[in-house]
């Protein structure tokens, strides 16, 4: 009897000591995620597995935060690509690179900041590209400057490249369904599987003319038209096809060779200058409600616009006016003046403050804010003492523009 009991007292405390191992990391696991110095230290240290799993953690907690319409910053996603690469998983590692890059197309920065960015992300593309056992295609993103990022010494990546490198299949498919995917990521801007999905096909079938003429497309895509141009040029020699049938692609092949390599990575090097905005949407409190329209010009970061609201206290009103907002994030605020059309001496003063939430391509917005007014219209009492109202506005702006180079 009393072995029995201290069998179960045995297994009860090593059941408490287990709960007391377990239970800090479930906590743990519930907190703000790991600080990024702490997370690239799992990378030093060459623990993955570790470093993977901390920096899905945290580019969530960095979603969440900033809004899934926007995502998580650019090089904490080329950075996770290059710890997945380390890890082995390269087709994640291609697909954050994509992310990357679309992300920064949408950053509004001057074009000494853009460059500077862009050499950081080459330098996670050319290691991802190095890991995967691609030098050619690493020399091509490093044949423009690379920024070697603080936390990373040039010898450590270079000493993870000798002992980690790997050549991967990305592509499991036949050459036909292999080449329709490659067109597809690529139609899409993801361009990083589409290319590598090319190159696989160029090494596996290094006598067919698609395979390089789909490659080269991307590179076209990505600015590289020097590389371009060579890769459709390979493409056309295994073209069987009469002259007649390759002038196209010869006469294109020219206007390749005759273009300059961009300076910077579209999109990346990309934002959207001087756009046209639309807002449509309504205010409301208890003793005031309006229907508001907005038409202005918005670089993203700020916007001016004239509006025209019509406006409903005791009766029916419109008003003409000018308005100013600021774009964090997806923090917005601002203020604006309107004039009464009805009354020469009744205008209305507002400021406003709420969210803005962006598409993934940058088209359009959610905004939900709240305002103060401070208004003087026409009352049926004919006073015309000012009144304030504390309002919430609901409604979308829609931007058109095309993108330009800063």
């Amino acid at each position: 009897m009393k072995k029995t009991q201290r069998t179960y007292g045995k297994a009860l405390r090593n059941i408490l000591v287990s709960l007391l191992l377990i239970v800090p990391n479930v906590v743990s696991a519930g907190n703000d995620p790991l600080p990024i110095k702490s997370i690239r230290e799992f990378v030093l240290q060459e623990k993955f597995d570790a470093a993977v799993s901390e920096y899905a953690f945290l580019i969530d907690d960095k979603i969440e935060s900033i809004g899934r319409h926007k995502g998580a910053e650019y090089d904490l996603l080329a950075e996770y690509a290059y710890a997945l690469a380390l890890n082995g998983i390269y087709d994640g590692a291609l697909m954050n690179l994509d992310r990357a890059l679309a992300l920064g197309q949408n950053e509004m920065k001057t074009q000494e900041e853009l460059t500077k960015n862009e050499s950081l992300l080459r330098f996670y593309i050319c290691q991802v590209y190095l890991l995967m056992d691609y030098p050619n295609i690493a020399a091509v993103f490093g044949s423009k400057e690379v920024t070697q990022p603080e936390w990373i010494t040039k010898e450590k990546s270079d000493g993870f490249i000798q002992k980690h490198k790997a050549m991967p299949v990305i592509n499991q498919e036949g050459m036909t369904a292999a080449l329709k995917r490659a067109n597809m990521l690529l139609a899409k801007k993801m361009y990083f599987q589409s290319l590598t999905i090319f190159q696989e096909l160029i090494d596996n079938f290094p006598h067919e003319a698609m395979p390089y003429m789909g490659q080269s497309k991307v590179w076209e895509a990505l600015g590289y038209y020097d590389k371009a141009a060579e890769l459709l040029e390979k493409g056309i020699s295994h073209y069987k096809a009469s002259e007649e049938a390759k002038q196209p692609f010869t006469r294109h092949q020219s206007t390749l060779q005759a273009r300059q390599n961009e300076q910077t990575m579209p999109p990346f090097g990309s934002a959207l200058k001087d756009a046209v905005m639309l807002y449509a949407g309504g205010t409301f409190s208890s003793g005031y409600s309006s229907f508001d329209a907005r038409i202005g010009s918005t670089d993203y970061k700020t916007s001016l616009s004239a509006d025209l609201s019509l406006a409903y206290t005791d009766a029916l009103s419109c008003s003409l006016g000018i308005s100013s907002y600021t774009r964090q994030k997806i923090l917005v605020y601002g203020c604006g003046i309107g004039a009464n059309l009805s009354s020469s001496s009744s205008f209305t003063l507002k400021g406003a403050a709420g969210f803005s939430l962006l598409t993934s391509n940058g088209s359009q917005s959610f905004d939900v804010m709240v305002s103060i007014l401070n208004y003087m219209f026409p009352k049926n009492d004919s006073s015309n003492k000012f009144q304030s109202a504390i309002c919430v506005s609901v409604g979308k702006s829609i931007y058109f523009g095309k993108r330009k180079k800063e």
